[in-house]
């Protein structure tokens, strides 16, 4: 199945109204990987087809829409909000705040956590992306 068919299919599953719209914004984020923001899927699309435009307020509420869906997750890395697709399994960042360094980290650390978190709380907690902040082994051993 194609990039789109698969995202087609994926937005089928949430059980949200399908649009043309909602299927656009999320095969270009899925498409595109990595994290964007909406001004750049805006433009994605813009470039993609000239002759159909999107209005930006549309991008954001179509992201907001996957998010509560679970297939985009909002990163804050202090700049603009930036979106990645999600929907496959959980992926997880720890950034260095000297280097700025990305590093990926094993998602089943943080299942772990959400079983804990709902055994001893009852809140299900959606641990599907997280970007942690911190400081890298190497700034951390050279005293940065």
């Amino acid at each position: 199945m194609s990039c789109e068919g698969d995202t087609a299919e994926e937005l089928r599953h949430t059980g949200r109204r399908f649009t043309v719209q909602r299927l656009k914004v999320a095969a270009a984020l899925r498409h595109c990987g990595g994290h964007r923001t909406a001004e750049e899927i805006h433009d994605l699309l813009a470039a993609q087809d000239p002759h159909a435009s999107m209005p930006l307020s549309t991008v954001y509420r179509t992201l907001a829409t996957l998010k509560e869906a679970r297939l985009v997750a909002e990163v804050d890395n202090g700049g603009p909000a930036a979106y990645e697709w999600v929907a496959e399994q959980p992926h997880h960042h720890l950034i260095c705040q000297r280097c700025e360094a990305d590093l990926d980290l094993d998602p089943r650390l943080l299942a772990d956590l959400a079983g804990r978190i709902e055994a001893e709380t009852g809140f299900e907690a959606y641990l599907d992306h997280l970007a942690i902040q911190g400081r890298c082994a190497h700034c951390r051993d050279h005293g940065a």
